[in-house]
């Protein structure tokens, strides 16, 4: 499909320009990767001893946002172990004076914004010591015919997503509400049709063990105790 040219026989009365086209369909194409979570991957950081939080944005230049599915690994230089992903507020209130611990190998971890906080500070530099999954951007698009989703040619039916994206922010840009908001239940129902085909084809959604994690804690409250009866 070629988005500029598919929105323009659509919208044939909007006076937009075709770099106003392209940032609508580039901010169509991120908010649909962001709701469906459509393009995962992965990739390491180099830990630093003493050196606590890691900029995901500048390791990672296409990231989005995390995937909890894979979660955040700690790398030793043999064993990969999955670190817990708590808040702030979790360690305030269960793990006592945490922010003093010594340095060592990490247990568990946080995100804050754009960065992610390990506990305890690494005591050790570790080569590719922090394995991040994560979902990626989509290809940004610079002209007409230009396909965000360029390396997954299983989901070209979402190019429908982005058409209706765009006619809901023409719509807008118009003065147009009620016609916007129509536009804009119409590109949400199509996410939601599209998830359900997207998580199906995925394999077994929402887990089928308990998540400990979010259960009654270990009596020590220390992370690498999870998941144990």
């Amino acid at each position: 499909m070629n988005i500029l040219t598919e929105f323009a026989q659509r919208a044939p009365d909007s006076p937009s320009t075709t770099a106003q086209q392209l940032i609508w369909a580039n901010d169509g194409a991120l908010n649909i990767a962001r709701k469906l979570e459509l393009l995962p991957t992965s990739g390491s950081i180099n830990l630093v001893s003493g050196t606590q939080s890691y900029d995901l944005i500048s390791n990672f230049s296409t990231f989005l946002k995390l995937d909890l599915n894979g979660g955040i690994h700690f790398y030793n230089g043999s064993d990969y172990s999955k670190l817990p992903i708590v808040t702030e507020d979790w360690l305030d209130t269960y793990v006592a004076d945490w922010r003093n611990a010594t340095n060592t190998d990490p247990t568990c971890c946080y995100k804050k914004g754009k960065d992610i906080f390990l506990y305890p500070t690494p005591g050790a530099n570790y080569t590719n010591g922090l394995k991040v999954y994560y979902f990626a951007k989509p290809t940004a698009m610079t002209a007409d015919g230009d396909d965000p989703f360029s390396d997954r040619t299983d989901l070209e039916d979402l190019h429908e997503g982005v058409v209706l994206f765009m006619l809901w922010k023409a719509k807008q840009a118009l003065g147009e509400y009620l016609q916007a908001r129509e536009a804009k239940a119409e590109y949400m129902q199509f996410l939601s049709d599209s998830s359900v085909w997207i998580n199906k084809d995925e394999g077994v959604q929402d887990g089928i063990f308990r998540p400990y994690y979010k259960e009654t804690f270990s009596s020590t409250f220390n992370p690498v105790n999870w998941g144990i009866d």
